[in-house]
């Protein structure tokens, strides 16, 4: 699956209390932190001149939170193709060293379903919308990763930071990810 090259933001939740102590929180329905938060409202600054014509959000509230903070007055339309992954058995234990991120365990979401799931609900707020801003997981990040240059692999997403996700064009060969200034 490829993405429709159309350019759009994406702002990973702010801190939770699982982020903190380093627990996996996967599709359980988890809370910011008084920090998760304040990034949240941080983020909105960043976003004053971003002309998206929708605000996409995971239905979880950890994402909900993070949008309607930073995005005061918009309305937040929910997604679950924008959910994070379904850890299966790893959700609530730590974050592993090297998660299992293509091999998970039996009971998890397998990792070419999730990719397929979050490339369908982005491709079809890139046919609808001239600039999406989404908010979700870093696992939604890594995905997105997948699909725009092969790999999942590199840093997860920070929280609540903006991130532009843009196409290809006559001066970048491929997609490549910037943080608005």
């Amino acid at each position: 699956m490829e993405l429709v090259e159309k350019p759009f933001l994406f702002i990973r939740h702010g801190e939770t209390y699982h982020n903190r102590a380093r627990v996996i929180a996967g599709s359980r329905d988890v809370r910011l932190t008084s920090k998760g938060q304040l990034q949240a409202i941080a983020a909105g600054a960043a976003l004053l001149r971003w002309e998206g014509e929708i605000v996409a959000a995971s239905s979880l509230r950890r994402a909900v939170q993070t949008a309607e903070l930073a995005l005061p007055g918009h309305r937040v339309a929910t997604f679950e193709g924008l959910h994070e992954r379904n850890w299966g058995p790893l959700e609530l234990g730590p974050v592993l060293d090297s998660m299992p991120y293509l091999d998970p365990p039996a009971g998890a979401e397998p990792w070419d379903a999730f990719v397929e799931r979050v490339g369908a609900t982005l491709n079809q707020l890139l046919e609808r919308y001239h600039h999406p801003i989404v908010v979700a997981h870093s696992g939604v990040f890594r995905a997105i990763r997948q699909l725009t240059h092969g790999s999942h692999r590199g840093e997860s997403a920070p929280n609540a930071l903006p991130i532009e996700v843009l196409p290809a064009d006559a001066h970048h060969p491929q997609w490549r990810f910037e943080t608005p200034s």
